[in-house]
């Protein structure tokens, strides 16, 4: 069951619930919250808004709103520009194919190449449009566990074989005529019952 927290807002002076809400989305969505609402404008504004989950309430369900094709159409250009090299990359790229194709016929020092490769990266800045180091999904590992104590095997142990030396048996005697009154009573290895 997925629970939603609910956002509290601290406004000085009263606001609309529109204007609140707005408010709290912003132009970008950047804490990635998802909006239920029953108001079918406020959708229809939250769909201009990249990255924003419309819910709403139909009978007793929630339904989860298709994205808009806007939403879409920025899905796909955000996806684009992540899988695009950087500037850092491709100028990386420029370096490797000149020393491979000067390490043909003779060998260049790794120096100057360390050289060049330090004066490229602090001037380059990448750039991230929706994921932050905030934003990123932290996952917990999870550490192995032992094995389940009721599937395993118990050992053997290794004691005397001779267990049944080690028996004592008992003589059970009965009087023959028991059952004709006498009252002769039995007994096992000298106990009475």
């Amino acid at each position: 069951m997925v629970m939603f927290s609910v956002y509290r807002c601290d406004h000085e002076k009263r606001k609309s619930a529109i204007a609140c809400i707005t408010e709290v989305i912003g132009e970008k969505n950047t804490e990635h919250f998802f909006v239920a609402t029953q108001d079918a404008e406020l959708r229809k504004k939250f769909q201009q808004i990249p990255g924003v989950p419309l819910v709403y309430a139909l009978r007793n369900a929630l339904f989860l709103e298709r994205p808009s094709a806007f939403q879409q159409e920025s899905a796909k250009a955000a996806e684009e520009e992540r899988s695009r090299m950087t500037e850092l990359e491709l100028k990386m790229l420029k370096l490797k194919k000149k020393k491979v194709a000067n390490d043909e016929g003779r060998n260049s020092s790794e120096t100057e190449e360390e050289q060049i490769l330090e004066t490229l990266i602090p001037r380059t800045d990448v750039k991230m449009t929706r994921i932050d180091k905030a934003d990123k999904a932290q996952f917990k590992r999870k550490r192995a566990k032992g094995p389940n104590p009721l599937s395993c095997k118990k050992k053997k142990k290794q004691g005397n074989t001779d267990t049944a030396s080690q028996k004592v048996h008992l003589k059970c005697t009965l009087p023959a005529n028991n059952h004709l009154g006498n009252e002769k009573s039995s007994s096992v290895s000298g106990r009475r019952w």
